[in-house]
């Protein structure tokens, strides 16, 4: 593993839990609407 790989393999970590936050908070979104009709 070289220095230059971490530090990207690490950004692609974030990217993916940023993309799994988003995906959650719109599918709770979407419950609340749903409970709100």
């Amino acid at each position: 593993m070289s220095y230059v790989e971490q530090p990207i393999q690490d950004m692609g970590r974030e990217a993916v839990n940023i993309l799994v936050d988003l995906i959650n908070g719109s599918e709770k979104m979407k419950e609340i609407k749903l409970k709100q009709n």
